[in-house]
């Protein structure tokens, strides 16, 4: 069975993917390498992203607030239908001036109640996609005081389950026959009390009926009841009780209390009670046989990400030297061009020509990430081409915040070695001798340009940056102060004959 924790999450889940659906993914670097750690089959995974990303997203409070708005709603039309009972009773009987009309009480006390539900029976017979009934009015009254867009997700993904899962028709339907049923007990509360404390008389008033029809239907009516324990009026209180007959009898007004009473239980609690119990074990089978369709939009896009075909687990061992050169303990950690490695900018400025000459030359060039969309094509890329080295150009000048910390971790994990290149300054194109004369810096030999009105090292935070990514576990010695530093680490030793320096 489907126990309230398991629904949460396939809720969320729900939530946020209508959201993503409408707004577009959402950075999930993070959140995406703590799921592929824990493991798991990809329904597992799927709402372990939605709880993460979800409580991140504010999603959690968001159901919680709307679930808080619901029961409101709930505790609101239950005091509705209490009173609504209570002042049902009350009419029937009447102030005790006058008998109680039994035809006017039992269809003050049934009537209405009698037809919604066999409203419901013919509409569990028939497919629904929408809300009606109470049920419909609860869900609509809060929506309603949800308010802000964003609180409509709870109840848009709500419905959305609900309707996949057949469950929607029993779940309002239990909402319904617990109001009715409420109602019914207030009735039957005031019924008590005023019966209790005041003495009525009970008649049967027509024009055209004949007292065999009234004495046909009391004992069609009280039969069920009677099983119950609830006494049927004989033939000879049935007749004194017809308009025009002589006065009532005086044994009469309590036997007709009891027949009403076991009428309103029998014929209208009864089958409330029972209708609910039905509706809450099918709403709870429904639900409890539901599982994630993956394949639905917002869910089908995860499994790349979440199942990879394959993962980076290192070098097994390093490869053998070559004969008449000292041996390179880095060969298998430094790019050298040629090689399977690859050469991307993340979020560089405008005044940045890319690509930088001197660092695609190590390996192919995935181009520019700057927005979200291309975050997540660059993973898909990288978890299906398996790149040795992977080289991420950064801009010194910008405070490395919290957001590209994390999706560096997360592409760390996506190739077997991720080096970091903290540009210093705007990188440009080489420039001509007269580009240099108006404000190039000579003797570099790089193609490097001040972006103008700085100067060298200005806004420069390549100390903060290299803080930030040893705090966040980066290995240091992959942490490089502009191209020409990392440059220099990917230069091939070579052999050095015995005696010379």
């Amino acid at each position: 069975m489907l126990n309230a924790s398991s629904f949460d999450r396939l809720w969320l889940t729900e939530a946020l993917r209508l959201q993503e659906t409408r707004d577009g993914p959402l950075d999930d670097q993070a959140e995406l390498l703590q799921v592929r750690q824990a493991g798991g089959d990809l329904a597992t995974r799927v709402l372990k992203r939605a709880q993460l990303v979800g409580a991140r997203e504010g999603q959690l409070a968001r159901l919680q607030h709307w679930r808080n708005v619901a029961r409101l709603v709930v505790l609101a039309l239950a005091a509705v239908a209490i009173f609504s009972g209570a002042g049902m009773a009350l009419s029937a009987l009447g102030d005790g001036t006058r008998p109680v009309n039994l035809m006017q009480a039992l269809v003050l006390l049934l009537g209405l109640n009698t037809v919604m539900f066999l409203l419901w029976l013919v509409s569990m017979a028939l497919p629904s996609t929408r809300p009606t009934g109470l049920g419909g009015i609860w869900l609509w009254l809060t929506t309603k005081l949800a308010r802000s867009q964003a609180q409509l997700l709870p109840g848009q993904a709500l419905l959305s389950i609900a309707q996949r899962s057949r469950a929607l028709t029993p779940m309002l339907g239990s909402l319904t026959h617990t109001l009715w049923s409420l109602a019914l007990m207030a009735a039957l509360a005031m019924l008590l009390g005023l019966l209790s404390a005041r003495q009525y008389g009970f008649q049967w008033e027509t024009t055209l009926l004949s007292p065999d029809f009234f004495t046909a239907l009391t004992h069609l009516l009280g039969g069920l009841p009677s099983l119950l324990g609830f006494e049927v009026p004989s033939p000879e209180v049935i007749m004194h009780s017809v308009t025009g007959a002589t006065v009532a009898l005086p044994q009469a007004g309590p036997i007709w209390s009891h027949w009403l009473i076991g009428c309103v239980v029998t014929w209208g609690l009864l089958p409330r009670l029972l209708a609910l119990l039905g509706c809450l074990l099918l709403t709870r089978w429904r639900l409890g046989t539901f599982a994630l369709d993956l394949s639905l939009p917002g869910l089908a896009e995860l499994r790349p990400r979440l199942m990879p075909e394959s993962r980076n687990t290192g070098i097994d061992a390093p490869a053998p030297d070559q004969a008449g050169t000292v041996p390179d303990d880095t060969s298998s950690t430094t790019p050298r061009p040629g090689g399977h490695n690859a050469v991307i900018g993340l979020e560089l400025p405008d005044d940045v020509n890319w690509p930088l000459p001197l660092l695609v030359t190590l390996g192919q060039d995935l181009g520019r990430i700057d927005t979200r969309a291309q975050r997540i094509d660059l993973e898909n890329t990288l978890t299906t081409r398996q790149y040795d080295h992977l080289v991420v150009a950064c801009d010194g000048r910008q405070t490395p915040d919290r957001g590209i910390l994390l999706y560096l971790q997360s592409l760390s994990q996506l190739c077997k070695h991720l080096h970091i290149v903290i540009l210093p300054f705007a990188e440009k194109a080489p420039t001509t001798g007269a580009d240099q004369d108006a404000g190039s810096t000579p003797g570099n030999g790089t193609g490097t340009v001040r972006p103008p009105g700085t100067r060298p090292g200005a806004a420069d935070r390549s100390l903060l940056w290299r803080a930030e990514l040893e705090r966040t576990g980066m290995d240091p010695t992959r942490i490089y102060v502009g191209p020409d530093m990392f440059l220099s680490s990917t230069r091939p030793l070579r052999s050095t004959p015995h005696g010379n320096p």
